[in-house]
């Protein structure tokens, strides 16, 4: 931007044309060129170029990716304050929202009745609920005593009416397995299983003897559990050796089949009894643990509600809500709104296009208003003021004058070619709709004036090297030249000087005043 102080300006304008005429007066032997004093407005002035600009502006963009899911607005519509513009894609977003603000209602329900208390109704409800699960636990605890009861005899009859057929003294000390077996390993595993599986059953015969519902039934279970995988062990064992076998004259397919159907029944009753106890164990222990949360929680209501739970779901609903407010803070960044009432003065994205926050979107203009802008430097700026009145020429309007004052001088500065810059926005007087944004004007801003002052051209004027005062030669009737001393005031733009003291209005003053 070229900025111009006009005083300076003049001064070296004013100084050429008086040198000139000085040289044509001294050297051609003609009159010297002389002033009439007269009273007018001496003005000074600070020139420099701005720009016109919207009265508000603003580029407008989305603050997270994401795909454009409409477009609302085309460049030159005017829109209002708040009207959407623009949005992107926020389905999840929404749905995201949705379940917050449900989750964020539970926990203020839930926080309503822990401040509320416990109602008697609820008491009788809890009560209710202890005694069905009370209920449940002792059908339970029938069901593990049944299917201990009916594990133990599926079990012993797969293994008497099944397996003993293959033994000899099958419920001795040493029973025997009758049939050939190449392998001696499997034999003697086969053999010694039959008899511990007897001991076993001994033994968990005297358990079922003693059990009820009181007794211990999560051990019995367990108990039950082992014995049955021990017998299964065995089983397998005898299906290897039972399937291994080949028919014979001694042994027929049909006596073959038997045995291997048999096998095949025992171990698939077995197999059921281990389901139904690992069952019952696990409908046991289910049953025992609602019974004890039902206890708890009547407890609980008995009890009544302490300063640590209303804290703690107080807590909740806190968060709840900032869960809450996190999303609608995402939802309203993936809308772009007006910011005021203005125009549209360019649409960057188009739908279907992904955006990256920070990126320009859409830029709207206030619609009609327009100031002028400009940077004027730290030399000149301390001269301008709020409310000065400025006149302004276009480019686009030439000869043609603008006016308005200084509105307002930005307090931070800008740096622009290693030069501090202050940005300062003037009013502008009947633009009209002609005048657009962005055109270029040259301002002229009125630093001070008077009004009527008596004024001559700055050449008129020579300082004294020694007093350092200033002087005009004043043109006497009778043509003398008299050197008098003048009080100068502000220097105007247009080339004049105010006399303060010195001069009045009708004396007749040197241009080019030289003392020889």
């Amino acid at each position: 931007m070229s900025i111009i102080k006009s005083k300076t300006f003049w001064f070296v304008a004013a100084a050429i044309v008086v040198a000139i005429l000085a040289f044509i007066v001294f050297n051609n032997g003609v009159k010297p060129l002389t002033y009439l004093v007269k009273n007018q407005t001496v003005q000074e002035s600070v020139r420099i170029t701005g720009k016109i600009k919207a009265l508000q502006s603003a580029s407008l963009s989305f603050e997270r990716q994401g795909r454009v899911d409409g477009v609302y607005a085309k460049e030159g519509q005017k829109v209002l304050a708040g009207q959407v513009l623009m949005k992107i894609d926020n389905s999840q977003t929404s749905a995201d929202l949705l379940q917050a603000r449900s989750t964020l209602e539970a926990a203020q329900a839930k926080l309503s009745e822990l401040k509320r208390g416990t109602r008697p109704e609820e008491l009788a409800v809890e009560k209710v609920k202890v005694e069905d699960a009370e209920v449940a636990v002792q059908t339970a605890r029938q069901d593990a005593v049944d299917a201990v009861r009916s594990a133990f005899t599926k079990v012993d009859d797969s293994v008497r009416s099944k397996v003993d057929q293959l033994f000899t003294n099958p419920q001795s000390a040493n029973p025997r397995f009758e049939q050939t077996v190449t392998d001696p390993t499997l034999r003697t595993a086969i053999e010694s299983g039959r008899f511990a599986v007897e001991q076993m059953f001994s033994i968990w015969d005297a358990d079922i003897s003693a059990l009820n519902v009181s007794s211990d039934l999560p051990a019995v279970l367990s108990r039950s559990s082992d014995k049955i995988s021990a017998v299964s062990d065995f089983l397998d064992d005898v299906a290897l050796a039972v399937n291994s076998l080949k028919s014979n004259t001694s042994l027929s397919q049909t006596t073959l089949d038997g045995y291997r159907a048999d096998i095949y029944t025992a171990r698939v009753n077995v197999d059921a009894a281990a389901d139904n106890v690992a069952n019952a164990l696990q409908t046991l222990r289910k049953e025992e643990t609602a019974l004890s949360l039902a206890r708890s929680e009547l407890v609980l209501k008995e009890a009544g509600i302490s300063a640590e739970e209303v804290a703690f779901q107080e807590a909740k609903v806190k968060e709840a809500q900032a869960a809450v407010n996190s999303l609608e803070a995402k939802s309203r960044q993936s809308v772009i709104l007006a910011p005021f009432s203005g125009v549209i003065a360019k649409v960057v994205v188009k739908q279907g296009e992904i955006t990256t926050p920070g990126s320009e979107a859409v830029k709207i203009v206030s619609d009609g208003s327009l100031v002028v802008e400009a940077d004027i430097p730290e030399v000149l700026i301390g001269e301008v003021r709020p409310e000065m009145q400025a006149s302004y020429v276009l480019d686009a309007f030439p000869g043609k004058n603008f006016t308005g004052k200084v509105v307002f001088i930005e307090p931070a500065e800008t740096v622009v070619g290693g030069v501090p810059n202050y940005k300062v926005t003037f009013s502008i007087n009947d633009a009209g709709k002609a005048v657009l944004s962005g055109m270029t004007a040259d301002i002229n801003i009125s630093i001070r004036s008077v009004d009527g002052a008596s004024a001559v051209p700055v050449s008129s004027i020579v300082i004294d090297p020694v007093d350092m005062r200033s002087y005009v030669g004043v043109v006497m009737d009778n043509g003398e030249i008299i050197r008098t001393e003048v009080v100068t005031g502000i220097r105007g733009s247009n080339g004049f000087v105010e006399i303060k003291s010195g001069l009045k209005e009708g004396q007749r003053v040197i241009v080019d005043f030289q003392e020889r």
